[in-house]
């Protein structure tokens, strides 16, 4: 049923599952984003047949570009929501421009605000005067000589997260995996930090409203198992009563930054029981979908902020029930490698409540992205592609 509210909401990012987490909640509630997708080739999230209209574009110059163009003769502002590191600074550096036609996340409604502390250093430092514990770690550049303190094993992260994805962190157990990775790296400033020896790692995924004024956070998501390069894996939602975090903490940081939008505070817990602060995330976190499937839809209370706040009272702001999350293909592809046995994955299987690609509602973008996996695995073995 569609929804007679008639604010246009657009979903800006990259061509990934949080994204198209983000186009189902939305569609799940009988809203039909309009998305701008980042990407240099086609997208399987395009293939949601929940979308009104979408864009590809090569950047987020373009897309910033495309929002201007396509939704300046709106008579209502539409409500934006992003769903990448490098959508968000876009957004964040053209906010005196975008606010004047969209409703955007912002922190203070301070241009390049969000951007500033994106860097994991400034974090850091925002992290110790909110009473969280952090890794021991520094800021080096890639083409320093590495001297004889570095305490290994230990992970080289991008210094700001929109410089580089999951995907660049390196771990290195000693001295030559460290030089290795240094020299696959440009010029250019790392936080190495000291590998917590964790027990799990957990997300806080929510909703900072008012400048941080209201903080809605429903759940917990409990990563079980995930690729080296990731923390979108096999995971778990959990409600509150099943799980003890530092809620004022995470609450007072969003209040200081005077941050607007949705979120997430990455932390590990180590096998003595201690948190470490990891990083926070300025957009829609890859795992929130989960929490969407839990049943607290968390890009529609973001929505629902800006044109119909007394709505939110009539909608579900707690996990009530642990539910298991798998991304299907990742985890297969895990499993395959031998990172998890057969026995133990199909087990997990079994008790998964929520798949984070395949939807029966919405099944086109799954299988598109399955066929471009496994055609891409043909060519390559018969080295038709590089």
């Amino acid at each position: 049923m569609e929804q007679s509210l008639s604010h246009k909401i657009i979903v800006f990012g990259g061509s990934h599952h949080n994204t198209l987490g983000v186009v189902r909640a939305l569609g799940e509630k009988g809203l039909r984003p309009y998305l701008i997708v980042v990407s240099n080739k086609n997208s399987f999230v395009v293939k949601s047949h929940y979308i009104q209209k979408y864009w590809i574009v090569d950047d987020e110059r373009k897309g910033i570009k495309t929002l201007l163009d396509k939704f300046k003769d709106e008579t209502l502002k539409p409500v934006l929501i992003c769903t990448s590191d490098t959508a968000s600074s876009a957004i964040d550096l053209a906010c005196d421009e975008l606010t004047k036609m969209f409703y955007i996340p912002n922190a203070n409604s301070s241009k390049g605000r969000i951007t500033h502390f994106m860097d994991k250093a400034i974090q850091a430092e925002l992290a110790i005067k909110h009473g969280f514990s952090i890794p021991e770690s520094i800021v080096m550049n890639s083409m320093d000589v590495v001297g004889n303190n570095i305490p290994f094993p230990v992970i080289i992260k991008p210094l700001k997260s929109i410089n580089g994805s999951k995907s660049d962190i390196q771990v290195c157990f000693n001295r030559i995996d460290f030089e290795i990775a240094m020299k696959t790296i440009p010029n250019e400033d790392v936080q190495v930090q000291h590998y917590i020896d964790k027990k799990f790692e957990y997300q806080v995924i929510g909703c900072s409203l008012n400048g941080g004024d209201t903080v809605i956070v429903p759940g917990i998501s409990q990563i079980i198992r995930c690729p080296s390069n990731t923390n979108t894996g096999f995971l778990k939602v959990l409600p509150f009563g099943q799980f003890i975090y530092d809620y004022k903490g995470a609450c007072s940081i969003l209040k200081e930054l005077g941050y607007s939008g949705l979120f997430s505070i990455e932390f590990i817990r180590d096998k003595e029981g201690k948190d470490f602060f990891m990083e926070i995330n300025f957009r829609n976190d890859g795992n929130a979908y989960s929490i969407t499937a839990a049943g607290v839809n968390l890009p529609y209370i973001w929505y629902l902020s800006h044109v119909s706040p007394e709505m939110i009272g009539s909608e579900s702001l707690e996990v009530s029930k642990e539910i298991y999350v798998m991304p299907e293909i990742s985890d297969f592809v895990l499993m395959s490698k031998g990172a998890v046995s057969f026995k133990e994955w199909w087990k997990d299987l079994q008790k998964t409540n929520f798949f984070l690609l395949y939807n029966k509602m919405d099944k086109k973008p799954f299988y598109y992205e399955l066929f471009q996996y496994t055609t891409g695995i043909i060519f390559r073995k018969f080295k038709l592609v590089k």
